[in-house]
């Protein structure tokens, strides 16, 4: 059976790979190489846990913009008074004037700068009321100067908070720590 030049038409020499005539090659292309290569399945299969993880970080977001309003104004202004000096700064216990239900921020939580001025660092509790355990936590705050600009943020996270669990946070803060005149809880997230 006799083969022709797909490109000018010319009978092909038996067992040519390349047309006399006009130099094409002869060779049929291999099908596999027409067909749009797949996207590996073990790739979909992260991108469908990192699409849930988002989804359920946003739904979060909204339990946690709730919390944030319940908390009164006395945990969300703090140590307006920085003078970073050398004063020993009081561990305060949590105060339970009322019982909450869910994951809060309890009071008693402070800021303080370090003994060079370097970093700004919040400590307190985050209380776990509910029955569910949590497999990721974060708190976070806002920083402010004198005159109330907004200077950074402060984070903490954690890899898990147990069902009525307790957990003891130091959150390091952003921007410029000598500067640091108050701070705001901003929120926490959790999943």
């Amino acid at each position: 059976m006799a083969k022709f030049c797909a490109n000018c038409g010319k009978e092909l020499k038996e067992n040519s790979d390349v047309c006399l005539e006009c130099g094409v090659s002869a060779k049929k292309e291999n099908s596999n190489e027409k067909k749009k290569k797949k996207m590996p399945t073990w790739l979909i299969v992260v991108l469908v846990i990192f699409g849930l993880i988002i989804v359920a970080g946003v739904l979060n977001d909204d339990d946690n913009i709730n919390e944030a309003s319940q908390t009164n104004s006395e945990d969300n202004i703090i140590n307006e008074n920085n003078d970073n000096t050398d004063t020993e700064i009081p561990k305060a216990e949590p105060k339970t004037t009322e019982k909450r239900k869910g994951v809060f921020l309890e009071e008693g939580h402070y800021g303080y700068s370090d003994d060079y001025g370097f970093a700004y660092y919040i400590e307190g509790y985050i209380k776990n009321d509910s029955d569910y355990s949590y497999s990721y936590i974060q708190v976070s705050f806002n920083t402010y100067d004198s005159e109330g600009n907004t200077l950074g943020s402060c984070l903490a996270n954690n890899s898990g908070l147990e069902a009525n669990g307790r957990w003891k946070f130091k959150a390091i803060c952003s921007g410029d720590a000598k500067s640091v005149s108050n701070y705001k809880f901003d929120k926490i997230t959790k999943w």
